[in-house]
């Protein structure tokens, strides 16, 4: 199950590993693969990938 920023900012972790890899994976699997990136022309990693596949 991925992670929302919701349960990442507002949840009571039991351990700070359990902490690290719920942000970790939110990063990960989430963010980075939404948010625009400069260096690939301000476009999603999705978008670019399926572009240079396409």
């Amino acid at each position: 199950m991925r992670p929302n920023p919701h349960e990442v900012t507002k949840n009571q972790f039991k351990t700070r590993n359990d902490m690290r890899r719920r942000v970790f994976e939110y990063v990960e699997l989430d963010y980075n693969k939404q948010r625009r990136h400069s260096a690939i022309g301000m476009i999603s990693p999705e978008v670019f990938e399926a572009r240079m596949i396409a």
